[in-house]
């Protein structure tokens, strides 16, 4: 979201910003060869009452950002998603109270009451290719949701993270370890390798 990807907070936003353009390339050839795009944002209630009890980052959520807005609040722009990866119409966007994209609900405020088990059972895939910010953290925690009924694949170079350390840990544990990329909770790959693939559709 654009308030991960914004300085302001008090921490590296380097890693996130740094996945915009392979991931903007991963987007726009995926929207030629239709490919369905689902895209995801971090938020919680104006009031903070969907807030997980367990949640480590009571200091951050809504705190305000350098422009004023309040960081991961519904309908405020550091709930946005950056405009090089925005979703455009028809492409589904799921909004989630919460680290987990296949678990947590969404805010109560949300447009979209979807979920995204019921997206991917109706498209009938088997491989969902992941990205995003923070890896260590939501991507880790929805791709690891996912594998139950599907093949997660994090692509390495579309994932970013506070700390290289953290990115490439996750990584590690979780496929990159294993010689073809196969591990503990899923696959990983490399944005060249994704767009070889789609290419060759």
């Amino acid at each position: 979201v654009g308030g991960f990807a914004e300085n302001g907070l008090g921490f590296d936003v380097s890693g996130a910003q740094k996945i915009i353009q392979p991931l903007k390339k991963i987007i726009e050839l995926a929207r030629k060869k239709n490919v369905p795009l689902i895209h995801m944002r971090e938020a919680y209630s104006d009031d903070l009452t969907d807030l997980n009890p367990t949640h480590t980052w009571y200091e951050l959520i809504g705190k305000k950002g350098g422009g004023g807005w309040r960081y991961l609040i519904y309908g405020e722009k550091g709930h946005e998603i950056v405009s090089e990866l925005a979703p455009i119409e028809g492409e589904h966007v799921i909004d989630k109270a919460g680290k987990n994209g296949v678990y947590d609900p969404p805010p109560k405020e949300a447009i979209n009451q979807i979920s995204l088990l019921d997206i991917l059972r109706k498209l009938k895939v088997k491989n969902v290719l992941v990205a995003g910010v923070a890896t260590s953290v939501c991507v880790n925690d929805t791709a690891r949701g996912l594998r139950r009924e599907f093949v997660p694949v994090l692509i390495e170079d579309c994932c970013g993270d506070y700390e290289n350390r953290l990115h490439e840990w996750t990584l590690l544990n979780f496929g990159k370890r294993q010689q073809k990329g196969d591990g503990l909770y899923g696959r990983t790959s490399h944005s060249r390798n994704v767009i070889s693939v789609l290419d060759s559709w």
